[in-house]
């Protein structure tokens, strides 16, 4: 079994690099799908292109270029389609890195100035949150994660917005161990 597995990451590295000039990204993603009979496949070529990702900057800069291309158009996407969201958002933030240095530095600096705020406005709400919650009976655990660089760049250009007009940096989550409890959690919100 292990044999079979590494000839098919290998069999999709091949296919990668002999159709990287005549094929568009999504018909290369289909490919790298229909060439996978085993889901396992497409996931360690995903951590593989990680650990690549993460030794980017000890290649030189036209191949970080092009990597970091190549990740952003093809192995993120598969990522996300296949519900690995954190793998999916850290290829991001490092092509990101790569390929417009200067936008993610500013992103990343407008973050760490705003972070006191960011942390206090959650502290905040988490506090009216649990206040509203208890009255309900309703047990639960609030967290928060900030947005990745990437998902904001991304949104500022869709929608032509400066940082300052973007009000969804940070993500609330809150678990309840009973379904009946998100409607009343959804009451409350």
């Amino acid at each position: 079994p292990y044999t079979t597995l590494f000839r098919s990451v290998t069999k999709i590295s091949d296919i990668k690099s002999k159709s990287k000039f005549s094929t568009h990204a999504e018909n290369l993603r289909k490919m790298l799908f229909a060439t996978a009979d085993d889901i396992r496949v497409i996931i360690i070529k995903l951590a593989d292109k990680l650990r690549n990702m993460r030794t980017l900057m000890f290649q030189p800069e036209i191949k970080q270029l092009r990597i970091a291309k190549e990740t952003m158009d093809i192995y993120a996407p598969i990522a996300k389609r296949l519900g690995m969201s954190k793998i999916s958002s850290e290829l991001e933030d490092i092509a990101f890195h790569v390929l417009y240095p200067k936008e993610y530095l500013e992103i990343k600096n407008t973050l760490a100035r705003k972070q006191s705020e960011l942390d206090e406005y959650f502290q905040d709400i988490k506090s009216m949150l649990t206040e509203s919650l208890a009255e309900l009976d309703i047990e639960c655990i609030i967290t928060s994660r900030a947005k990745h660089y990437y998902s904001i760049y991304r949104k500022m250009t869709l929608q032509n917005k400066s940082f300052d007009e973007i009000y969804d940096i940070r993500a609330i989550r809150i678990i309840t161990k009973d379904v009946k409890d998100c409607y009343g959690i959804l009451g409350v919100t």
